[in-house]
């Protein structure tokens, strides 16, 4: 498949108005159930409800229009999607969640996918956008040639249901994190900065662009969560759930920029459950899923005709779409839409996380060395701080480790587990010698042993003198009693220091490789 641009296209007037992108697109097969019942039926231009506030505040000649592009039509043939039931039960039964079902979403279109919870309205949104990648069977189309999922991801944006934002920018910092990383140098700061204001405009937060993004309101973080996303100007926008937990005049406002973006030319798809009456016939298209199959796709307008032929009456005055019987973190949805890769942010986290490490550590020997007495030697705070540091950054990588493993709450709860094992065998509860062998290797992968040693030789040993004691029996006057006694007389710090080197680079690769596989398996 050719890849799509992002060039000037010699579009008619009506296609820039948001009308359709080829000539058939005035029509849209109408399915029954299961997809089995299909005709064409003539859709009339959608009236939109008078909304003029929302679109006074919200709408523009065009959000970046500068740049159009060439229409892109997505469809899909005969899709199925099928998962395991249960853990332990590996091939024997499974559960149908998509069913052989197939449709075309056009640019110039604003589709809502809608069904009730469990229908597979959020799993067909994600194999369409790439985000699932596999386990489905069926054909999946790009202006009626197989999609390339490299190319289509970078000519795709895919806005998740919890707009995750990095909570301590501005709202301009954040355009200026976008643009630079999804843009590049393509553009000159200059035209970045023109293009991020009229975008800022255009979705109604130009004057909020100085505020921090903790502080902005639901409906202006979704908002945000879309520009961050349009500074590339990408022609297909998927978004699962964009009026989760707004009220109805946020919502109203939220499709309302949904609308423009596909009056644009955009082919734009979404999820949504139980819209309201207002923003249901705001749609154009729509999808609706039962059980997995296709119950209808088609306009908005024609569906209380459709209902009529299978002798289902909707009631006066009732939404139509009430009658129908109707469910990543900031670093899934950044590099999932290409603004970075997981290696390209991990390397960077870690770069950027070891000047902290160091000042948290210093601060730490500062107060503990000199409040514990212990000799201000240059040597001996240099072999101090050294194994303080590379203990701070292992606990680190554990830390990371649990955290790629398990979300927040049950990190809380499993993480002392996976401390405890280090803890005992550290050397400081049960000695090596006294461990029955079976059980030395648990000593050998316990970091915590490594420090223990780091630390007891940089303060007691090489060859420290005898220790001040005003008492008339002090048992550890002599620090090689002390390494004696905790069994560490024959230790070597080099060998602590490279244990805990290969201890961390374990586990901070085995955390990266986590986060890549519950990344790819969507978490």
């Amino acid at each position: 498949m050719a890849e799509e641009s992002y060039e000037m296209n010699p579009a008619s007037s009506a296609e820039l108005n948001g009308g359709p992108a080829d000539p058939e697109a005035g029509t849209s097969p109408v399915s029954g159930v299961g997809g089995r019942r299909a005709g064409a039926a003539k859709l009339e231009p959608l009236q939109i409800p008078a909304v003029p506030a929302v679109e006074q505040e919200i709408a523009a000649p065009s959000l970046i229009a500068a740049r159009l592009f060439k229409p892109v039509t997505v469809s899909f043939k005969n899709l199925s999607y099928s998962v395991r039931n249960g853990i332990f039960r590996k091939g024997k039964t499974r559960r149908d969640i998509l069913k052989d079902i197939s449709g075309e979403f056009r640019a110039g279109e604003l589709t809502a996918i809608m069904g009730p919870s469990g229908a597979g309205k959020s799993t067909l949104l994600d194999i369409l956008a790439g985000f699932t990648e596999g386990g489905f069977t069926g054909e999946l189309l790009v202006n009626k040639q197989p999609r390339d999922l490299k190319r289509f991801r970078r000519m795709s944006a895919y806005i998740m249901q919890d707009h995750d934002l990095q909570p301590h920018l501005t709202v301009l910092e954040a355009m200026h994190f976008s643009a630079n990383l999804k843009i590049g140098a393509e553009l000159s700061p200059a035209s970045k900065k023109i293009r991020m204001n009229e975008i800022l405009r255009a979705i109604g937060l130009h004057e909020a662009k100085k505020t921090r993004t903790g502080r902005l309101s639901g409906g202006q973080k979704k908002r945000l969560a879309i520009a961050l996303e349009i500074v590339n100007n990408p022609p297909v926008m998927f978004f699962d759930e964009p009026t989760s937990g707004l009220d109805s005049s946020t919502s109203t406002q939220c499709v309302a920029l949904l609308k423009q973006l596909a009056r644009e030319g955009r082919t734009i798809i979404c999820t949504i459950h139980q819209p309201s009456a207002l923003l249901f016939n705001m749609f154009d298209h729509l999808y609706a899923v039962a059980e997995g199959e296709c119950i209808y796709t088609g306009g908005t307008g024609n569906i209380v005709s459709f209902l009529k032929e299978l002798d289902i009456v909707c009631p006066e005055h009732y939404n139509p779409s009430d009658y129908f019987p109707l469910e990543l973190p900031i670093i899934t949805r950044e590099h999932f839409n290409r603004w970075y890769s997981l290696r390209a942010y991990y390397i960077a986290m870690t770069v950027a996380d070891i000047p902290i490490q160091l000042l948290c550590t210093v601060t730490y020997i500062l107060i503990t060395y000199y409040m514990t007495g212990q000799p201000p030697e240059a040597f001996r705070v240099g072999l101090f701080t050294l194994i303080c540091l590379m203990v701070a950054w292992v606990a680190q990588g554990l830390g990371l480790l649990v955290a790629s493993l398990f979300d927040v709450k049950n990190g809380a709860i499993f993480g002392p587990f996976f401390i405890c094992p280090f803890l005992i065998f550290s050397g400081f509860f049960i000695h090596l010698t006294d461990a029955h062998p079976i059980m030395h290797w648990l000593f050998h992968i316990s970091f915590l042993k490594y420090a223990l040693q780091g630390a007891a030789l940089a303060i007691f040993g090489y060859d420290r003198p005898r220790m001040d004691c005003d008492e008339t029996y002090c048992h550890f006057v002599l620090p090689k009693k002390f390494l004696k006694e905790v069994d560490m007389l024959e230790a070597d710090f080099v060998e602590a220091v490279i244990a805990l080197g290969v201890i961390f680079f374990v586990f901070r690769v085995s955390a990266f490789y986590v986060m890549q596989y519950r990344m790819k398996n969507k978490i």
